[in-house]
């Protein structure tokens, strides 16, 4: 890493500085390696994803379980809109650099990716309310037999 870069990343905890110190600091070396692996071809991530492995199996758990792990989910992805909303105002500032529009394209796909998260969540605890209603109703169904 040595030959690609200056220094090591500041310290900074905000992610502009990171990325403009990233910019600044690589070598002749770096950005010629840089360029050759922007060309390859991206691979394909599979996600993993614990939530969706706990809802997989969630008639083995409470209904309150699964609603729990998807409301702190759709929470995280919340605030994760509310970043990248931070991240855009030090983008809009910074409109004249030639990264920034690469930096808008990079930031679009979190806000969507995050917004189809959100939406999906909504509609996951809305099943979960049918799940639970359901399950509520065959218990006082199984009550009334049994006291029958």
């Amino acid at each position: 890493m040595r030959d690609v870069l200056h220094v090591a990343a500041p310290s900074a905890s905000r992610l502009n500085p990171v990325f403009r110190a990233l910019r600044e600091q690589l070598t002749k070396a770096g950005k010629k390696q840089l360029k050759k692996w922007a060309e390859v071809p991206a691979g394909v991530a599979v996600p993993r994803n614990e939530l969706l492995l706990k809802l997989f199996f969630g008639s083995h758990a409470p209904v309150s379980a699964s609603r729990k792990n998807v409301q702190a989910f759709v929470a995280r992805q919340e605030q994760a809109l509310a970043a990248y909303a931070e991240v855009m105002k030090g983008i809009e500032r910074r409109r004249e650099d030639p990264q920034a529009p690469f930096w808008l394209m990079t930031l679009s796909f979190g806000q969507h990716y995050s917004e189809a998260l959100v939406k999906w969540g909504n509609e996951t605890l809305r099943e979960l309310d049918v799940i639970e209603t359901r399950q509520k109703r065959l218990k006082k169904r199984s009550r009334r037999e049994s006291n029958a």
